[in-house]
């Protein structure tokens, strides 16, 4: 079934909007008539955006200012949720970590950072679900990471998290896919937003292999509407998911520690 064309009364929720893949994929979405209701934590940089998207798409285009780590206020964030009517929700909050425990990794982070990559993307998958089987149309997006294909020394909890994603999303896609509902994993390499700084994995994270996050998001929704169960932005990254896919584990993860560099 095709997803559900563009409705002032059927917002499209994109979650970690405020910049990089949220912010393009919100743009995406917009160009093809979706109005869309964008959430983050910064307000001033969701306002603009909302101006931007109204201005240059002539549709609906709200704010919400949450903080998605907080269980109270995603809580009262999924209570809403439960009550649109959703036909797209684009899971993509999240951040990544890296460091090693002995030498002063931030525990409180490393904790919130499992909150927001796995916590909230799959509470607030759960809240719109049930409204889209219901009607038997919707499409859900969730933002994993080739991170999560492997094992990733430095980034044990980042790609613990992506791990889930990835996961969660195939396995939901097969277990709605007759519902009607397209659900899509969105497991790319190195984008060029500002978790990319956040992250160092060698040539990995270099120019070479990094896609811009405007690509990313038309192939994002390009691969919603044709409900494919993952999305590769670019060959570069192709290549880099066969290869965490059929390396083995201790072979990957010592090669990995090569290239990030620390020991």
């Amino acid at each position: 079934m095709p997803l559900p064309p563009p409705s002032p009364d059927q917002p499209a929720v994109i979650t970690g909007a405020s910049l990089g893949i949220g912010k393009a994929i919100a743009h995406e979405l917009a160009a093809r008539g979706y109005p869309v209701l964008l959430v983050a934590r910064q307000g001033e940089l969701l306002e603009a955006l909302a101006a931007e998207i109204r201005e240059k798409y002539k549709v609906g285009a709200d704010v919400r200012v949450v903080d998605l780590v907080d269980p109270e206020a995603r809580s009262a964030f999924q209570e809403e949720l439960a009550s649109l009517d959703v036909s797209i929700l684009v899971a993509n909050a999240g951040f990544a970590t890296q460091g090693l425990w002995h030498k002063g990794l931030d525990y409180a982070k490393e904790r919130a950072e499992v909150e927001l990559n796995v916590v909230a993307a799959y509470e607030n998958t759960l809240a719109v679900l049930p409204k889209m089987l219901k009607r038997r149309s919707g499409g859900v997006v969730l933002t994993g990471s080739n991170a999560g294909n492997n094992v990733f020394p430095t980034g044990s909890t980042y790609a613990a998290t992506k791990a889930f994603v990835n996961t969660f999303a195939e396995s939901l896609h097969f277990d709605v896919k007759s519902q009607g509902v397209h659900v899509t994993l969105l497991a790319p390499g190195f984008v060029e937003t500002a978790l990319k700084d956040d992250l160092k994995a060698g040539l990995f994270s270099s120019s070479l292999f990094t896609a811009s996050a405007e690509h990313t998001a038309k192939a994002t929704v390009d691969g919603l509407v044709k409900n494919k169960l993952r999305v590769v932005p670019i060959l570069a990254h192709k290549i880099q998911t066969a290869m965490a896919l059929y390396s083995a584990r201790g072979l990957y993860g010592r090669a990995s520690q090569l290239l990030v560099g620390r020991k």
